[in-house]
């Protein structure tokens, strides 16, 4: 946590002000290099999760399939599906906003409002990229089987994850 503060102050002394100007943005984005406190994490993970394993419980019963769900354990089928702390969505949230604030960074753009309704939107588009992410994961343990949902597509969900909540970045940015 003390990084950031050490380069400006580094950057300050032998630099001056011009060069602490410069990389503001360096050192800002530093910050995504400190690990969230794990009072944080508890305290935001619960919640998350049960919105996600009720929302996409609520999604996928709509479309007919048999599910049902107690707490962040999803039955579908003959399946139990626990949605643990990782697919909260918290971990795609925070790197969604790095390379969200990263991406406008680099995009220049002048607009306040542009850039505010960017940074508001990160959080909500990874949360909905990480529904789709846990309603995959149902209907392939759902179609598949167990094996299937907990081996290579698993780990292969993430990163679909992450490029659905790009480009719902770029679709919204578009917009």
């Amino acid at each position: 946590g003390a990084l950031a503060p050490i380069l400006a102050g580094v950057l300050l002394v032998l630099r001056g002000w011009p060069a602490l100007r410069a990389y503001w943005f360096m050192l800002l984005f530093i910050a995504y290099l400190v690990p969230l406190p794990g009072i944080f994490v508890d305290s935001v993970t619960g919640p998350l999760k049960q919105y996600v394993s009720a929302i996409a419980e609520q999604l996928l019963y709509s479309a007919g399939y048999p599910i049902a769900r107690s707490g962040v354990v999803i039955t579908i089928g003959q399946y139990q599906m626990l949605v643990a702390d990782a697919c909260s969505g918290l971990n795609s949230m925070f790197s969604l906003s790095a390379i969200g604030l990263l991406y406008l960074y680099l995009m220049r753009y002048r607009s306040w409002l542009h850039i505010g309704l960017i940074v508001a939107s990160l959080l909500p588009i990874a949360f909905c990229a990480n529904i789709l992410r846990v309603m995959f994961l149902v209907l392939i343990t759902y179609h598949f089987g167990d094996a299937a949902g907990q081996g290579f597509l698993h780990g292969f969900s993430g990163m679909i994850l992450f490029v659905i909540a790009l480009a719902l970045l770029l679709f919204f940015d578009a917009i």
